[in-house]
């Protein structure tokens, strides 16, 4: 739900679907590789690993991988539902004050 406010917000902003498209990659990109997805947290460099604290799809990408190894760790879970929800409490409410201004 994050992510497609964010989608519509640059949509209703820009009102140009191949702009949208591109920020979205230039944005999808860059959000995904500072996340543990394609190499463990341990062994990311230190930069590397302080830019994923940050970032609310490192989180869930985390938990994914700890359900699907280890199993649940509720301490994971509440530091992924806080990300999402700090990160929803910024992009909910900017993309619908967007839309209300697109639609007038």
């Amino acid at each position: 739900m994050v992510w497609a406010c964010l989608a519509n917000l640059i949509a209703l902003r820009t009102r140009n679907a191949e702009l949208t498209m591109v920020a979205g990659l230039f944005l999808t990109l860059p959000t995904l590789f500072l996340t543990p997805a394609f190499f463990p947290k341990p062994l990311l460099p230190g930069w590397l690993q302080a830019a994923t604290a940050g970032n609310p799809a490192a989180y869930v990408i985390e938990t994914g991988q700890q359900l699907t190894s280890t199993g649940n760790d509720w301490g994971q879970d509440l530091r992924t539902l806080i990300a999402l929800a700090a990160a929803g409490l910024l992009l909910v409410p900017a993309a619908a004050a967007a839309f209300r201004a697109a639609a007038r």
